[in-house]
């Protein structure tokens, strides 16, 4: 069965020389990558695709080639539920709105990044869920992604850390 992996913020090379093996060493090709921006290289993105169905978007330090290759936000549809997927801007606070103010569109769910901070909540009907990141985390020396299970008609991501 896939596993869903939601993901943000690599930051390969500039803040890690690379996704950490830990995390690398789990996908299979049937599984699906969600990343929500900041790879900051092309490399990064071929890389994930390679080893998994892998959906994305571009983040504020992303370079020409990954802005190339990817939206700004995308929505991506996984067993009847739209998964909105956008990076994030400007200060942290109020992160929540400004993502929600890139989707017009009705989504189920609105993965995000930029603040390096796991972070989920529900409001207005939409869950809204940041995975921290996997080069560093504001809030904790610990690297963050997580696993959504899709079950009895609800999303659940569930946080994975990794020891730096």
């Amino acid at each position: 069965m896939a596993i869903v992996y939601l993901i943000a913020d690599t930051h390969v090379p500039e803040r890690r020389e690379s996704i950490p093996q830990e995390f690398l060493s789990q996908l299979k090709e049937e599984d699906i990558v969600l990343h929500a921006g900041d790879w900051t290289n092309a490399a990064t993105l071929k890389l994930l695709q390679q080893k998994a169905k892998t959906f994305g978007v571009w983040g504020n330090m992303d370079d020409g080639a990954v802005r190339k290759e990817l939206p700004e936000k995308t929505i991506v549809e996984l067993q009847g539920f739209k998964i909105g997927i956008t990076h994030g801007f400007g200060a942290p606070e109020g992160m929540v709105d400004k993502v929600r103010s890139k989707f017009l569109e009705k989504v189920d769910m609105i993965l995000y990044g930029h603040t390096h901070v796991p972070h989920q909540e529900e409001k207005d009907g939409i869950l809204f869920f940041n995975p921290g990141s996997l080069s560093f985390n504001t809030d904790r020396r610990e690297l963050t992604y997580a696993i959504l299970e899709i079950r009895d008609n609800e999303l659940s991501p569930r946080l994975i850390t990794l020891d730096l």
